[in-house]
C-alpha cells in the first residue's frame, strides 16, 4: 500500500543574526547527534547578512539552495532533486524563479519502504523592506525564526536518519521556496473569496433621515401623506413663467426651441420630460410659500 505522512516544521528559534560577512559552515560526514553547535551554525549562515535575505529569486535564495543541496549530498544514499518553478504574483513586475529542494532517503524495509514520510519546511523569507531615510536598520530581513530555524531542523533530522539508517519507511525531506510569497497571494485570494461570500447576504444600511431630518420618522407605507398634486392652471402658469424669455434677451435658437417645446408639452399635458416636471414641482412649492434649495451635482 502506498502511504504518505507529511510533517511540516516551522521551528521558532532564538537565534538572531545581523552580522556582516559570515563564512559557510563546513559540511562534515553525517552524524546521529543533533547538536546545538550544528543547529546554530545552520541558522547563523542562512540568516546572515552575507545572504542579504532569502526572498524568492534573490541572490540569497540561490546561496541558501546551494548550501542545502551540498548538505543533502553528503549522504551517498540520498537522492537529491531540485524542483524549479516560477513564483508568479500579479503585484510583482518580474516573475522570480526559485526552487524546492528535495532529498529522499530510501526505506530499509522491503514492504514499508513503499510508504513515504514527508518532512518539510520553507526556507525563504519575505522581501527586504525598503530602506528609509535616516534609518539605522540595514534593510535586510534575515529571517532567523522565519524560517532559518525550521530549515535547520529539517537538515539536522536528515543528517540523523542518514547516519542511523534504521528507518523502515522512505523519508522525503523537502525545503520549499517562495512559501512567503505564496502565503501572501493565498491571503489575498482568501480575502476576495470571503468578500464574495458575504456580498450575497449583504444588506446596506441606508439612513435617509440623519441630522436635521432625524426628527422626521415616516412609518412604513405612510411616508406619503396629504394631497401632493397641484392645479393644472397653476402648473401652466409656472410653465409660462420659467420657459418664457424676456424680449430684451437674445438667446440661441436651439435653446429657444427647447423652451417652446416645454411650454407646448405642459399645455397639451403630454410628453413632459423629467427636467420640466422637476421645475414645475419646485415652482409649485415656491407658489405655496415653501423655500427650495437646490444642492448636489444635479
Amino acid at each position: 500500500m502506498f502511504r504518505i505522512a507529511i510533517i511540516s516544521l516551522f521551528f521558532i528559534g532564538c537565534s538572531s543574526t545581523s552580522q556582516g560577512i559570515f563564512n559557510k559552515p563546513k559540511i562534515h560526514a553525517t552524524q546521529p547527534e543533533i547538536t546545538v553547535e550544528d543547529f546554530k551554525g545552520h541558522i547563523e549562515y542562512l540568516a546572515s547578512d552575507a545572504l542579504g535575505g532569502r526572498s524568492a529569486g534573490s541572490e540569497g535564495d540561490k546561496m541558501a539552495v546551494e548550501y542545502m543541496v551540498d548538505f543533502f549530498k553528503k549522504a551517498p544514499e540520498a537522492e537529491v532533486t531540485l524542483q524549479p518553478f516560477e513564483a508568479k504574483s500579479r503585484r510583482m513586475k518580474a516573475t522570480p524563479q526559485t526552487f524546492n529542494v528535495i532529498a529522499t532517503l530510501p526505506g530499509n524495509d522491503l514492504k514499508l519502504k513503499e510508504e513515504y514520510v514527508v518532512i518539510g519546511g520553507h526556507y525563504d523569507t519575505t522581501a527586504n523592506p525598503k530602506k528609509r531615510f535616516l534609518s539605522f536598520k540595514d534593510g535586510i530581513n534575515n529571517g532567523a525564526d522565519d524560517n532559518a530555524s525550521g530549515t535547520a531542523m529539517v537538515l539536522e533530522l536528515f543528517e540523523k536518519y542518514a547516519s542511523m539508517k534504521n528507518h523502515k519507511r522512505t523519508l522525503v525531506f523537502v525545503l520549499f521556496g517562495a512559501e512567503e510569497l505564496k502565503l501572501k497571494i493565498k491571503q489575498f485570494k482568501d480575502l476576495l473569496d470571503d468578500q464574495f461570500k458575504t456580498a450575497k447576504d449583504y444588506k446596506p444600511k441606508i439612513e435617509w433621515f440623519e441630522g436635521t431630518w432625524s426628527r422626521y420618522k415616516p412609518e412604513r407605507g405612510k411616508d406619503r401623506r396629504g394631497i401632493t398634486g397641484a392645479d393644472i392652471k397653476i402648473l401652466k402658469n409656472i410653465s409660462d413663467k420659467i420657459n418664457t424669455v424676456p424680449e430684451d434677451k437674445n438667446i440661441h435658437k436651439t435653446i429657444l426651441k427647447i423652451l417652446d417645446a416645454r411650454i407646448k408639452s405642459v399645455d397639451e399635458g403630454y410628453g413632459i420630460d423629467w427636467a420640466t416636471a422637476e421645475a414645475l414641482a419646485f415652482g409649485s412649492l415656491l407658489e405655496e410659500g415653501y423655500p427650495v434649495r437646490l444642492v448636489g451635482q444635479d
